[in-house]
């Protein structure tokens, strides 16, 4: 047995209801869209700024001087060796080919630039009298 209340809905009692809550909803969309699209637009703004600035700062100069510094270590371990395999030689090669590693090709100090230079010379040295001029050709 169904018990009737006075909270019962009639079908047109009903599809007032959901009439009005449309009607509401229309009314708070159209009052409130500017200020959702300007938090849209924000948020948007924010986040392709912090992407710019990630994707295009390169290596920081710590990180720079830390490269330059393995390259110093790596020509002075390299230098006196009478036989380099090929693969170390690939391997080298292709650190030298990396522009993180190359001061002339990301903004470093003058001192850091001549360290740089300086180390990477020492490498191709070391590359051609291990490997032939094939090799250092490569790394340009």
């Amino acid at each position: 047995m169904r018990r009737t209340s006075d909270a019962d809905l009639s079908h047109d009692d009903l599809a007032q209801v959901i009439r009005r809550a449309e009607i509401a909803r229309e009314q708070f969309l159209r009052e409130n869209s500017g200020s959702a699209l300007r938090g849209i637009g924000w948020t948007t703004l924010a986040f392709g700024l912090t992407l710019l600035v990630v994707a295009g700062s390169g290596p920081s100069p710590r990180q720079i001087l830390e490269n330059t510094t393995l390259l110093e270590q790596l020509a002075t371990k390299v230098r006196p060796m009478e036989k380099i395999a090929p693969g170390t030689v690939g391997q080298i090669t292709e650190l030298l080919r990396r522009p993180d590693y190359d001061c002339r090709e990301v903004r470093c100090d003058a001192a850091l630039e001549k360290r740089n230079a300086a180390a990477r010379l020492e490498l191709e040295r070391v590359l051609v009298n291990h490997s032939g001029p094939a090799t250092l050709a490569a790394t340009k």
